[in-house]
């Protein structure tokens, strides 16, 4: 998963932070909702 040498670009980092996010929300929805 790492680019250039271990550099995450912000587009990148953001991307990956999106999904980590939309991944909790769904188990949040899952269990509470």
């Amino acid at each position: 998963m790492k680019q250039r040498g271990g550099y995450w670009s912000p587009l990148s980092q953001y991307a990956r932070l999106v999904e980590e996010v939309g991944e909790l929300g769904r188990e949040l929805n899952f269990q509470f909702g």
